[in-house]
């Protein structure tokens, strides 16, 4: 028999070796499992803290990522609306030469019908004055 002594309060109690043994066994399987469930948790712990460095190193990357996207849309956005200032530029442009060479094209004609309605009136005019030197050279005859 074997004497087992409680740390506690010190009682001595008589076992034989089977129970001695079942005890030890017990114990040393109580400490095996708390110190499995310690290295679980350190393991748990170590995967929690790199999974959390991990997903914040994703986290700053996607965000990098994000505000790239965000100024490149901004540059996008701008060299849209250059583009678009630039278009209706040349737009104006093209219509203030169109309808300047529209005004002079105009201008022109209006011109022309100036010039050939003198002509006409000048031809009238010669014409009259034709009939009339002509009445009175037959007048002059006729007397």
């Amino acid at each position: 028999m074997l004497k087992i002594k409680c740390p506690q309060c010190g009682y001595e109690i008589d076992v034989s070796q089977d129970t001695y043994n079942a005890l030890l066994k017990d114990l040393k399987q109580n400490e095996i499992e708390k110190e499995v469930k310690e290295r679980l948790n350190l393991i748990q712990e170590k995967n929690n803290a790199e999974n959390t460095s991990k997903l914040k190193e994703l986290e700053n990357k996607k965000i990098a990522e994000i505000e790239a996207l965000k100024r490149e849309i901004s540059s996008l956005k701008a060299e849209k609306e250059n583009t678009e200032k630039s278009i209706e530029a040349k737009i104006e442009l093209s219509l203030s030469k169109a309808k300047a060479e529209e005004e002079k094209t105009t201008a022109k004609y209006k011109e022309e019908i100036v010039r050939l309605n003198n002509e006409i009136n000048i031809s009238k005019l010669q014409s009259e004055a034709n009939i009339k030197e002509a009445i009175n050279e037959k007048e002059k005859e006729v007397e």
